[in-house]
């Protein structure tokens, strides 16, 4: 089994057809709405695409249970077969994503957010998902988490990472930007990060590497300068995963040092894509179903990796949050 926890979203996607400047003001386009679309963003996006690959997927967590967005949002996990176990949240709503999109790519996004979370003295795993975890625990070969900082992931996700780790069941992390990420340190944790995330997080000790990041050189000592400086803060991880958007992943073993990368010339201009919507989430998804058809090692992430490196760039071709549809990995 594979369980999911993070941030459910709700994507909307509006397809229009564009007819020209508007006579009102020249900045403005005219356009003919074509359809409406609703599907899951979020963890339900790295749910659907898991349950795609791996029957046995698992979706647990907190919903604004009785709101109109969750409704609709269970209704694509049910549509999606994806089974989950959800408490309640205190307050708040979940994020509504709109994309605006014409044939020609995307022309706006509109964030509808507010701020949701959990009473104080509310167990922060809530009693439907300790139930779950308790019942599934013996059954359970990756944990999925996934952090959009949307309010509902940290409430938990500590809780669920100290449990978890006790059966030494690998945790592939996908962290929020926030760089605060003590709650996902453990041996077991494979922390899967973007090319701007590790600048972020670095700050001038990867500044020099900036002219040469484009090269095989200038990636391996960014990956490295990250893992050491995860290592500097007492960070505990088994392997470290990075993106590098058009130009493939990384990953490197924290004990051994040993790097593997999917792009092996840089020179190449990569295929231009569609939209880029969903493609770290495919990554994640991808790494996953994989490592729960096997035990984890550096061989087989780096297996995960080619995989996933190719799952994601065919996501690119497609508009919007793209879910696989082959039968297996």
């Amino acid at each position: 089994m594979i369980l999911v926890f993070g941030d459910l979203i709700l994507d909307r996607t509006v397809r229009v057809h564009i007819k020209g400047l508007s006579p009102e003001s020249h900045n403005t386009l005219v356009t003919k709405h074509e359809q409406t679309e609703y599907s899951l963003g979020g963890a339900g996006h790295v749910a659907a695409c898991i349950k795609a690959v791996y029957e046995n997927t698992r979706f647990i967590g907190f919903a604004a249970v009785g709101s109109l967005r969750w409704k609709r949002i269970a209704d694509l996990l049910k549509k999606a077969h994806i089974n989950y176990t959800v408490d309640a949240l205190a307050y708040g709503e979940h994020a509504l994503k709109t994309r605006i999109v014409s044939p020609t790519g995307q022309l706006l996004r509109i964030d509808d957010e507010t701020e949701c979370g959990l009473t104080s003295d509310c167990w922060s795993l809530g009693t439907e998902v300790r139930r779950t975890l308790f019942d599934c625990f013996r059954k359970v070969k990756v944990v999925c988490l996934s952090d959009y900082e949307k309010g509902t992931f940290s409430t938990g996700a500590e809780d669920l990472v100290s449990y978890l780790a006790q059966a030494g069941v690998p945790i592939l992390v996908d962290p929020g930007r926030s760089g605060n990420w003590s709650a996902f340190s453990t041996r077991h944790t494979i922390l899967k990060i973007n090319l701007q995330q590790a600048l972020a997080y670095c700050g001038d000790n990867v500044a020099f590497s900036l002219p040469i990041q484009s090269t095989a050189d200038g990636y391996a000592h960014i990956l490295r300068c990250m893992s050491d400086r995860l290592n500097a803060t007492a960070f505990k991880f088994s392997h470290l995963v990075m993106t590098f958007g058009a130009y493939g992943i990384g990953c490197q073993a924290r004990d051994s040092g040993r790097q593997f990368f999917t792009t092996c010339d840089y020179s190449v201009v990569p295929v231009p894509v569609i939209d880029t919507v969903g493609a770290g989430d495919i990554v994640l998804a991808t790494l996953a179903a994989y490592l729960a058809t096997t035990q984890l090692s550096f061989e087989s992430l780096v297996a995960a990796c080619a995989i996933a490196d190719q799952r994601a760039r065919e996501s690119t071709q497609h508009q919007g949050c793209w879910v696989p549809t082959y039968a297996g990995v």
